[in-house]
Parts: structure tokens; sequence; C-alpha cells
């Protein structure tokens, strides 16, 4: 088992709609002509269908090869590779010419993610009035939150340096780096069941084999904690899953 098993049922790597998706690229203005650039692009699920959507020339980025060779499969499965290309690269090591793109996005994992650091390192390649949509985690009630202490400490143990902020605290984080916040999407919970109820299926399959490995029941113990803190551990009450359209000041 690793992380490329458990995702195996989920469309998205990230609590994310279709819907969400197609609102961003219509914000964007977002068109047959545009250069879309996706990071940590996974499976590439997100570049497909917004190449399905937009008829845009995208390229996604993957360091992950197991991913990589998964998306480039489906795209070619999806009869899209005239329109979509996927690479292997990192957030530090992005081979493209400065200016270029028409919008980068940035669908971070569902707990704490560096999301101001990518950020930073992806703006440079977006064009002049480009836009930038980074998707993360955010904190809705720092009260409810507050009261989740075990909830608290098992985030902090899962990156000791990240803090997680609220959608306001995010902003100001944003605009204090020099851009600038026009718009916030804000998932609705049908997407977190989606995504979890997703991995909750591969969890199942896993648990009804025999002879399962130390290193699997490892990933499958770590997991299976991840959905037991969101849905009954704090998460679904104090989070949300929140997309920051953002421009250069």
């Amino acid at each position: 088992m690793d992380v490329f098993d458990r995702f195996k049922n989920n469309q998205f790597l990230s609590p994310v709609s279709s819907k969400t998706l197609q609102k961003i690229g219509n914000h964007c203005r977002i068109n047959e002509k545009s250069e879309i650039l996706e990071i940590d692009s996974g499976n590439g699920a997100v570049s497909i269908l917004l190449a399905h959507f937009f008829h845009s020339q995208l390229t996604g980025t993957e360091n992950r090869p197991v991913f990589l060779h998964d998306a480039k499969r489906r795209a070619l499965f999806e009869d899209v590779t005239h329109q979509v290309n996927f690479i292997e690269s990192d957030i530090n090591n992005l081979p493209f010419d400065e200016h270029f793109f028409n919008l980068a996005i940035y669908l971070s994992p569902p707990f704490p993610c560096e999301t101001d650091k990518y950020l930073v390192k992806v703006a440079p390649f977006t064009v002049p009035n480009g836009w930038i949509s980074i998707s993360n985690t955010v904190v809705r009630d720092k009260n409810e939150f507050n009261l989740k202490e075990e909830f608290r400490n098992w985030i902090k143990s899962r990156n000791k340096n990240i803090e997680l902020r609220t959608m306001e605290e995010s902003v100001k984080l944003y605009e204090g780096l020099g851009f600038s916040v026009k718009k916030t999407l804000i998932e609705d919970k049908k997407s977190w069941e989606i995504f979890y109820s997703s991995q909750a299926l591969t969890l199942l399959d896993k648990k009804s084999e025999k002879n399962i490995s130390h290193i699997e029941k490892k990933y499958f113990d770590e997991w299976q904690k991840e959905l037991e803190m969101y849905h009954s551990g704090g998460g679904k009450e104090s989070l949300d899953y929140v997309t920051f359209l953002i421009q250069k000041k």
C-alpha cells in the first residue's frame, strides 16, 4: 500500500469539486488561447477536466513517477494529449520562461502546507495581470478549533512548523507578500465527503486482505486516523477548504 493506492478511487487529490474548477476558469476568463500551469498535478484529473471545460493548453508538473505515469495514461484515454502535457518537475525546479502562463493552479492537500511558498515561487511564471489560484485548508471557527485538543495535536504532529489560519488570516498573509486576493471560493462539505469516502473504500478493501505487511499496516493506520480526525475528531466542524484567486499587486 502506498500513497498512489490510497487515491485510486479518488477523482481529485484534494477536497475540491468540478463546479469550483469551472468557477475558477470563468472568473479568470480562461479560453482556448489560455496557457494554464498546474503544480503537483497528481493523477492529472484537474488539468484534464479544465481542458474539457475551456479547451485551453495545460501543463501539469509532478515529481512522483507513478502519478505522472497515470496522468499521461488518463490524458491519452481522454483524448486530450494535444491540449495537456504532464512533465516531471517540482515547485523548486520549474523549467519555464517567466511571464508565460495566464493561470497557475495549486491545490494543496487537505492539511497543513506551505502555500505561501508555492505562491511566491509560481508568481514569476504568470503573465502581467495573470492569475494564481491557491486552494488550501483553513480554520473556519477558531473557538471550535481550540476546543479540539486531540485534533490540534494531531495536526501539529503532521507538520509542527505549519499553523492553520483562518480565511481572513490567509488573505492578510498573501497580501503581505505583495499579492491581491480578488475572490475566495469555499468548498461545501459534500466535496470533503466525496474526497474521504473514496479513500474509505480503499481502506475497506485493504482491511479485508490477509497478510498485510508491517509498512502497509503503518500506512493503513495513519490514513484511518486522518479519516477519524475529520469525521469525529473535529475536522468537519472547524475546517474549510478555500480557493483564493490571486493577482500580483
